[in-house]
């Protein structure tokens, strides 16, 4: 359920090929090829298993042990509010 390391090498690649006004961002691997144009069909060649969309790792809802209750992840805090109304469902 994880991404290739080979995400963050193109990431990187794209990222010393940008304009040197292209500074002071913070980035994010997928986020950032996004930008860069790439669609979902485009990250399938960085997924360990092709048939399995790594979860995000830092943003997902998950199941406790000692509760049935689903709570958020820390993660992009851009997307917590999405991830906690994702978590209600």
């Amino acid at each position: 359920m994880w991404r290739k390391a080979t995400i963050l090498a193109d990431a990187a690649v794209a990222l010393v090929c940008e304009e040197s006004s292209f500074t002071g961002k913070q980035l994010i691997d997928d986020e950032y090829l996004r930008y860069k144009g790439l669609s979902d069909e485009d990250f399938v060649i960085y997924r360990y298993n092709p048939e399995v969309e790594p979860p995000r790792a830092l943003a997902t809802a998950v199941e406790t042990p000692h509760t049935t209750s689903m709570i958020p992840r820390r993660g992009d805090v851009r997307k917590l509010e999405e991830d906690k109304e994702r978590s209600r469902l």
